[in-house]
Formats: C-alpha cells, structure tokens, sequence
C-alpha cells in the first residue's frame, strides 16, 4: 500500500497549444469550469465542444511539439526532478505534445501541483537551447490510482500505448540524473541526443510482471529495492 497521506497518481502534462478547449481528445479548463467526458480508457464523444475548439484554433497560439531528438532530454529531466525531491516514480512517457507519469505523491491537490509544476519547470529549462519560450500549458491532469490493477493499467498504457517514437522509461531502468542544460547553437547536429527508446514485447512483459509482483509497495529507484 502507498505510505500514509500519499497516493499513485497518474499524471499527464502537455506542451503549450497542444490541448485547447474543446480538443476533440480531450480537454479540460481552468477549474474544470469546463471539460470534456471520458478520459484515455473512454475518448470523448465525437464532435463534442467542436465548435468551441475551432474558436480556440483561431486564438493565434502556436502549439508546441517536442521534436523525437529531445524527448529523451524532457524525460529524464521529470523524472530526475521528481526523484530529486524525494518520490518515487514508477513509468514515464514524453510523446511530441505531451507526457505522462506514474508517481507517488501527497493526496493533496494543492502539493500534486506544486511538485509536478517543478518537474516542468526543470524539464524546460533543460531544453531550452531548443525551445526558448514556455514549453508546457498551465497546471496538470491527475488521475489517483485505485487499486493494483487501476495501477497495471496505468502503467501499461504510459509504457505501450504511447506510439513507437515515444521516448519511454520505467522504474526497472537506470535512475537519470539531474544535469545542466545542454548547450547547442543552431545547425549544430543531434545526433548526440540519445534517440527515442521502445520496448521490447519481452521488456515490457517483464515489467508488467515485476508491476504484478511489486503491487502497492514503494518502489526506491535509486535502491532498486522494494521498500515494505
């Protein structure tokens, strides 16, 4: 079971423009004043808020895509940030307009937003010799995890559902470090920026079984240990 006052959230942040109001995937705004139904099990009606988003898509804002040569550089620096503070992360996925995580964290609304908007704050600063301007929209959707099979769910889909050039990571890989942002000028090649990572089916059947077995403990990725 999670620690006393934490819980397993699945958490979904996206890139600047990426989900404007009425979003035929998906939306929600400020307050949840307004929001689309359905969530990534159950998609939301077609056609439903259309003519709301295309009102939104003349709003001028140009959505940010993160580019398949950096989205390894986004995604060791969340998690990075995370396991800096203190929490355990499960899974995490960065895709070209958004990112998902499976992380423990206090139950509190107020403290999810704190620690994941620094885990934003630190991911952007990490590219930002590629991308100068806000990366990420305001604030984060949030899921809390139910129960061990919610949690498998969750886990499976951050790590198989995400397409082939997402960049992907899970706790039974080596724990990233907290790094300088890299400098580049343009023109300069990226080949040196690790490429996008996709599991193998045997990968990924191993650690739907590790998931299984490890249920609701903590998990120390630093210690690769199961804390009890």
């Amino acid at each position: 079971m999670p620690e006393p006052g934490l819980r397993w959230q699945l958490v979904t942040i996206n890139t600047l423009g990426s989900r404007l109001h009425g979003n035929p995937r998906g939306f929600r705004s400020r307050g949840h004043r307004i929001h689309s139904n359905g969530d990534y099990r159950n998609p939301p009606t077609r056609g439903e808020h259309a003519g709301l988003h295309e009102h939104r898509k003349k709003s001028g804002i140009t959505p940010v895509k993160l580019p398949v040569e950096i989205r390894a550089i986004v995604g060791k620096a969340l998690v990075a940030s995370l396991l800096d503070d203190g929490w355990s992360v499960l899974a995490t996925s960065v895709s070209s307009d958004h990112a998902h995580v499976l992380v423990e964290l206090p139950d509190d609304v107020r403290s999810i937003k704190a620690m994941v908007g620094n885990a934003k704050r630190v991911s952007s600063r990490a590219i930002k010799a590629w991308i100068a301007g806000s990366v990420w929209s305001e604030g984060c959707d949030y899921e809390s995890i139910k129960d061990i099979s919610h949690q498998r769910n969750a886990f499976s889909y951050i790590l198989n559902k995400q397409g082939a050039d997402s960049w992907t990571w899970s706790y039974t890989d080596d724990a990233p470090a907290l790094e300088k942002p890299l400098k580049w000028k343009p023109g300069q090649s990226l080949s040196a920026v690790p490429a996008s990572r996709e599991l193998s089916s045997t990968d990924k059947r191993h650690n739907l079984n590790l998931i299984s077995i490890v249920q609701w403990q903590i998990i120390s990725v630093r210690s690769s240990e199961a804390l009890v």
